[in-house]
């Protein structure tokens, strides 16, 4: 499953060559990530589109190994149907409501 955050970052720059289009979509996520690090959330809260996994472990494993230990696991019980998988992985789904 294509994270949907890249998905609309490829469709904003799909006129550009592909080097330039990564170079872009690149520069366009450590913005945000610069963005959202200068935010102080106090109440964090699980987006529309924002990545989710049923298994907590899965996701502390994932902040370990992939995002330095710099995360929160936020907990929300949602309906079945807010969720979607393209069905490479049970494990990871995407939040949509």
């Amino acid at each position: 499953m294509k994270n949907p955050i890249i998905y609309a970052l490829e469709e904003k720059y799909k006129d550009l060559e592909y080097d330039q289009q990564q170079k872009t979509i690149y520069q366009d996520l450590n913005s945000q990530i610069s963005d959202l690090e200068k935010q102080k959330i106090k109440n964090p809260q699980i987006n529309n589109g924002d990545w989710v996994t049923t298994i907590r472990d899965y996701a502390v494993d994932h902040g370990k190994d992939h995002l330095k230990n710099n995360y929160k696991i936020i907990s929300k019980t949602v309906k079945a149907k807010n969720i979607y998988n393209s069905g490479d992985s049970v494990l990871e789904y995407g939040y949509s409501i």
